[in-house]
Formats: C-alpha cells, structure tokens, sequence
C-alpha cells in the first residue's frame, strides 16, 4: 500500500482534533472517512480495500503489469523456459514487451492520468495495488532518486503501509511494517526517510495508533 498525504496548517490540525474528540464511537460511516482510497480491480487487492471503513475506488490503470505469456513465471522461470525473452528483457527492461502482454514503460503511459488525479485531491489518498505499479508511483513521486529504467529494482515490502508526505524539501516517507503490529499497543512504530539532500537519514518514527490522521 501506498500513502500519500498533504502537510495540514495547525488549525486544521486542531479542528480535526475537536471533531474526533466530539465524534461518538459508532457515527463513523463511509461517507465521514476523511481518506480517499484507490485499488485495482483484482480481487486480492479489492478485497483488503473492502476491510477499511470508507468508499473505495477501483480504477483499472492499479491492476498489475500485464506479463502475458510469462504471467506466473518468476525471472528464473523466463530464464529457463524463454532464454531469448529474458535476454531481451535483461538487456531493457523498461521499455521490454512480454509476450502478449505490456512493458512497464506501457504501465507508466496507463498511469500519467490516475497520477494527475491523484495530485489535484487534497485529502490524504491511500493506493492499494501491486509491486509492478507500486514501484512505478513510488518511482514518480521520488524522482530525483529513480530513473524509470530502474523502476523494476525498486523494493516494495509485504504487509507495509508507505506514507509519502510532502515537505518543503521533497518527501517524507515513514513505512509501517503491519506484521509487527500489536493491537493492544498504543503507539505504532514506523520508520522515517527524509529524501532531500540527505537521503535516508534512518530515523525511529512513533505513531500514535488511536489518531492516524
């Protein structure tokens, strides 16, 4: 899952904290929840869209990278199996079509549009979808770091919640590992990355799990 979040002023800040305070325990609907949620249109992905309180929005550009006839493969597989393919796809793997299916480069052309739409909300946006796609948002929203010939190398961890928030020198991104997550715990651990100048300066984040805002 992806995250991204807009920096909020200190009385949006306070205003937020009143209405939480005030909001009895069961008022909370679909319509109230304040995050926007995007996922692709695969039953995996929609399925944990489904378990968040909120309405959510499958749009077809999240579905995964389309591998067509090496759909299920792992590269060691295309290796052995389609030794010429791999070669290709080794040589540029960017702009490398697989069989019957898309590049990621083709990914990256689907994506230019969710991405404006993504822009233009100024509610915090979570994006549930898959490591192909993933790697090509996160690829985009850090730029300065990533080449989109590189985009296929970019790790994308299971179970994680990376929240991308803007600051006055790039990005901020804190990751939550949900595997460690202890729901009696009051606090959620989360690391934090700065990328500006000081790329990955490894900080220990604390969340506050009863308000994640």
């Amino acid at each position: 899952m992806l995250i991204r979040r807009r920096r909020r002023n200190n009385d949006e800040e306070k205003e937020e904290k009143v209405k939480r305070r005030n909001r009895p325990p069961k008022s909370i609907n679909r319509q109230e929840m304040q995050i926007i949620v995007y996922t692709s249109g695969q039953p995996r992905a929609v399925a944990t869209a489904r378990e968040l309180p909120t309405n959510i929005i499958i749009h077809p550009a999240l579905n995964s990278l389309n591998a067509g006839a090496c759909t299920g493969m792992t590269y060691e597989d295309m290796e052995q199996a389609m030794p010429e393919e791999f070669f290709q796809w080794k040589e540029n793997p960017f702009t490398y079509r697989f069989p019957a299916g898309e590049s990621q480069q083709d990914l990256v052309q689907k994506l230019q549009t969710l991405v404006m739409e993504l822009e233009g909300h100024v509610r915090p946006v979570a994006v549930i979808s898959h490591v192909s796609t993933l790697q090509v948002l996160y690829g985009y929203f850090l730029g300065h770091k990533f080449r989109p010939e590189n985009y296929h190398t970019i790790r994308i961890p299971k179970n994680t919640v990376i929240e991308l928030t803007p600051s006055h020198y790039g990005w901020q991104e804190r990751r939550y590992d949900l595997s460690k997550l202890d729901p009696k715990a009051k606090e959620f651990p989360g690391v934090v990355y700065d990328h500006n100048t000081n790329f990955y300066s490894n900080a220990k984040a604390r969340h506050d799990a009863r308000a994640h805002d």
